[in-house]
């Protein structure tokens, strides 16, 4: 011990004379001026650079995010097309109407995550939309009424309460479920549609997590628990919670880096849950708080109406040309399944389509596109962020919004021969519209396959 201390204060010792000695030699070394009699002169003389232009930027805009909602009288949908240029915005809907062909344009709120939300059709046939707010961390509510195409925000519903995901599900009761993260552990609240407001906020739920929870992206509810995904340190955990007493039960466990899934079959769900060393994955129906091996697909709950029953099947819908053009314009190809269906009666059919007047601000980005011959043709698409992105008033007069890209052949391209028809060879017995542009000399056909959604 008194070793210790004598080395202890020699190096104190040493450390100060250095400290002591550097101070005296940074004294005696002091930086002083030196005289430049012609440095004015030079500097007036100087030649001026020469700046040089790297071209104009192309601009895009984030358009992946999208929803289909049928519309009250089941006989047409919605097409929920989002437009955003960041994360939490700005972010724009544009509500297509294939029942009549209308497009209804909506600035929606900033500072939240759209891409990212909760969403479930409910028996009122709205959709309700949740994710948190930046500002508040907390849990708002938006809804989509196909009556009118808007959206209205119902401002937030459960306070503390976000995460990265945030599923919602409808309940066989017609309540709305809803999840997201509280701190080390996931969440889970419900929302009566019909009086407008959370009913039962039950906290925090599950085990904790050290680094912060995780649900997936689908969670489950039947007529007594909700189940939820749990995860994912030290392992990812499905746990069934009663609806009535809160109770919480673990119901199943995977490792870390294998995540378990939760597929909705209403009025109940199911689990995948992967397995390790490469074993197969296993199945299990959620009822009633028990998880139940699945061996063939009758589920083990009686058959109910769900919020989507009434409503015909959703059209096949081509989104490749939904980013706005250099004016501002997007199209949207749909046909009903009841036009595929008929098709053999009808050959002359050709797919309808919407413009949409988009208007929509672009941000930049590299384009690199190619396109093969033959029946493997295909496209290769490739954005490079090059530019930090620049936002421009909507179809400003004095700023006009374009859109540009470079193409590049790296493989053999078509050759623009004529435009009309805008289609390519069928596949699959369907007619897919490509993209043309009057001053180029490369057809973007999209992306070749079953380009329908």
């Amino acid at each position: 011990m008194k070793t210790q201390s004598i080395w202890l204060a020699v190096g104190l010792c040493v450390v100060t004379i250095w400290i002591v000695t550097s101070h005296c030699a940074a004294g005696e070394q002091a930086w002083r001026a030196v005289e430049q009699p012609g440095l004015k002169e030079a500097l007036e003389d100087a030649q001026i650079l020469k700046t040089e232009s790297l071209g104009e930027p192309a601009l895009g805009v984030n358009v992946w995010e999208r929803w289909m909602v049928p519309n009250h009288d089941g006989k047409s949908w919605d097409v929920l097309q989002i437009y955003f240029k960041e994360y939490y915005g700005p972010t724009w809907l544009y509500a297509v109407d294939l029942g009549t062909k209308q497009v209804t344009k909506q600035r929606l709120a900033d500072g939240h995550q759209f891409y990212l939300s909760g969403r479930a059709l409910g028996f009122d046939g709205k959709y309700y939309i949740a994710t948190p707010s930046r500002q508040t961390w907390s849990m708002d509510l938006f809804v989509y009424d196909p009556a009118t195409n808007t959206v209205k925000q119902r401002g937030e519903i459960v306070p503390g309460l976000g995460g990265e995901v945030r599923p919602l599900v409808t309940g066989p009761d017609g309540r709305i479920y809803g999840t997201g993260t509280r701190g080390n552990r996931v969440g889970l609240y419900i929302y009566d549609p019909k009086l407008k407001k959370v009913v039962k906020d039950f906290g925090a739920v599950g085990p904790s997590h050290p680094n912060g929870a995780w649900s997936r992206y689908v969670m489950g509810v039947d007529d007594t628990h909700a189940y939820i995904v749990s995860g994912m340190i030290p392992a990812w955990y499905l746990v069934a919670v009663n609806l009535e007493s809160g109770q919480e039960q673990i119901l199943l466990e995977s490792p870390t880096e294998s995540v378990m899934d939760i597929v909705e079959s209403f009025p109940g769900a199911w689990a995948i849950v992967p397995q390790e060393g490469g074993a197969p994955r296993k199945e299990y129906w959620l009822y009633q708080g028990k998880a139940i091996a699945k061996t063939n697909d009758s589920p083990p709950w009686p058959q109910q109406a769900t919020p989507w029953g009434k409503a015909v099947p959703k059209p096949e819908v081509y989104f490749d040309q939904i980013d706005p053009d250099a004016e501002g314009n997007a199209m949207l190809w749909y046909r009903s399944r009841e036009h595929v269906r008929t098709r053999t009666e009808k050959p002359g059919f050709t797919s309808s389509s919407v413009v949409l007047e988009t208007s929509h601000p672009l941000w930049p980005f590299l384009g690199l596109y190619a396109a093969g011959f033959g029946p493997g043709t295909s496209r290769v698409g490739l954005l490079i962020p090059f530019q930090s992105p620049q936002f421009f008033e909507p179809n400003s007069p004095d700023r006009p919004i374009q859109k540009q890209a470079v193409s590049i052949p790296v493989v053999p391209v078509y050759t623009e021969v004529n435009r009309s028809p805008p289609s390519l060879p069928r596949r699959w017995g369907l007619d897919v519209p490509m993209l043309t542009s009057p001053s180029s000399a490369i057809k973007n056909y999209g992306d070749v396959g079953p380009a329908f959604g």
